[in-house]
């Protein structure tokens, strides 16, 4: 397995570039930041937002994040949609491998399946010693 990129906590690890996933740009809601690995929702506007409406089927995980130079001269994060498969530490609670996730109003991972909120994946694996885990998502 790959290494954490530290910078972000998190790696795709199947299914981008080459794959079942799609990276496509969107300009950032006024007043926003979207980071890199952290999960977005596409809004009826054509923007994306960091804080995550409860009833979504548009999540995206963003793979460019607001704060990054060329995302600023550009002004339009990057973002993943698709089957993609990541490592990642950006997660809370007790997640189970088998289990699904669901993304929280932080823009990361959660386990379990609220009546409020659609999953986007099930935990493949749990690294507990580097408290990361692999998911494969379907976004």
């Amino acid at each position: 397995m790959s290494n954490l990129n530290p910078a972000v906590a998190f790696d795709v690890l199947r299914g981008w570039p080459n794959g079942a996933a799609i990276d496509d740009s969107f300009p950032v809601t006024a007043t926003k930041t979207v980071l890199e690995g952290q999960f977005c929702s596409l809004l009826a506007n054509g923007t994306v937002s960091s804080i995550a409406p409860a009833v979504t089927n548009s999540y995206r995980l963003c793979i460019q994040g607001s704060d990054q130079y060329d995302v600023k001269f550009v002004g339009k994060v990057v973002v993943l949609r698709g089957h993609v498969t990541i490592k990642t530490e950006k997660y809370t609670g007790a997640v189970v491998v088998g289990g699904p996730v669901m993304v929280g109003a932080d823009g990361y991972l959660l386990p379990g399946v609220p009546a409020t909120a659609p999953t986007v994946g099930i935990v493949e694996e749990i690294d507990a010693a580097n408290k990361v885990i692999i998911v494969a998502l379907s976004l």
